[in-house]
């Protein structure tokens, strides 16, 4: 598979300590497996050049809805939308 660095986009979707690791507040079991494979692949994006975009999910506890926050590496932009059907 080729694909254009100019209209490609890795997506990684709340790669964070609180669902991978053994301490988190949601951890996910076995989930600590995919972090150095993910690391490889975002290795890979960024020396082809290609956007990567990271989002995390937060819940600050003055909410009660939680709060996806996108942050792109190639501009270094942050957004945040609520997401009003994940509980705190």
């Amino acid at each position: 598979m080729t694909l254009d660095a100019d209209s490609t986009a890795l997506v990684v979707v709340d790669m964070q300590n609180g669902f991978a690791h053994p301490d988190g507040t949601l951890y996910a079991p076995g989930s600590e497996a995919v972090i150095e494979p993910i690391a490889g692949l975002v290795e890979r994006a960024r020396d082809a050049g290609v956007q990567i975009v990271y989002t995390r999910d937060v819940h600050p506890p003055s909410s009660s809805t939680g709060t996806t926050t996108t942050t792109s590496s190639s501009s270094g932009a942050s957004t945040s939308s609520k997401d009003r059907g994940r509980p705190k």
